[in-house]
């Protein structure tokens, strides 16, 4: 079937029209569905920055080949990234234990 070049030709996540090419649909989606996953393990301690740094940086190397900048801001600016704290446990605090938070991970220590 032959479709006007006005409604566009979806390739590789892309979406051409006449003089502009945008992203997809299913590619914003996966991003902020994989942003959701990343944000739900860094959180809980699972993934570190590091990792979080390679998949923005891999989304935005794809999307950088699309007018996608309002896109990709408006995205990461409402999915930050934040650690749960954990809550002290009242028979610790009964017990003197002492917290110390050390390159993102919490340890405990009870004083002798």
């Amino acid at each position: 079937m032959i479709f006007p070049s006005a409604r566009g030709l979806t390739f590789l996540g892309f979406r051409l029209y006449p003089g502009s090419i945008r992203a997809g649909k299913r590619c914003g989606k996966r991003f902020i569905a994989r942003l959701k996953q990343l944000q739900r393990q860094y959180a809980e301690g699972v993934v570190d920055l590091k990792k979080i740094k390679q998949v923005i940086a891999s989304y935005n190397g794809h999307l950088s080949h699309a007018a996608t900048l309002d896109l990709r801001t408006e995205i990461l600016s409402s999915h930050p990234f934040v650690r749960k704290h954990t809550k002290t446990h009242p028979y610790a605090l009964k017990r003197g234990v002492m917290h110390k938070h050390m390159d993102n991970h919490l340890t405990i220590e009870v004083p002798k």
